[in-house]
């Protein structure tokens, strides 16, 4: 698994707390799945967006194989188990057709996760 998120990122325009464990391993996860099937010398993406409620998280990557012939079983499952909570959303995908002048299939895995208020629970939809 690749160590991608800390508690606390920070991004352009301010910090964004992902202080929830399974938030967190969720994020790691979906790198560790986009860095292990990305083609080589390709970039991944990892875009996280907050609002008072909740944090978006999106992935993306150019993916040498398709996703649902991907050789990580393990890691989607792993990544389905994180999520299967009431206060994250299930992962979405997003695979284009194979892009033959980048050699791969240009993909995007994302999730949703509720955020803590001061209180110590969690807001609402």
């Amino acid at each position: 698994m690749v160590p991608a998120i800390g508690s606390i990122i920070v991004s352009p325009d301010g910090p964004i707390d992902v202080s929830d464990s399974r938030c967190r391993l969720a994020i790691d996860e979906i790198v560790t799945l986009a860095v292990l099937d990305a083609i080589p010398d390709s970039e991944v993406d990892c875009e996280l967006q907050q609002d008072r409620s909740e944090v978006t998280v999106r992935v993306g990557s150019l993916a040498a194989s398709e996703i649902r012939f991907s050789p990580h079983p393990l890691s989607w499952h792993m990544l389905r188990t994180l999520t299967a909570s009431p206060l994250m959303s299930q992962p979405t995908v997003y695979q284009g057709s194979f892009d033959e002048s980048m050699n791969g299939y240009p993909t995007v895995i994302g999730f949703t996760c509720k955020r803590e208020v001061s209180n110590g629970t969690r807001t609402d939809s």
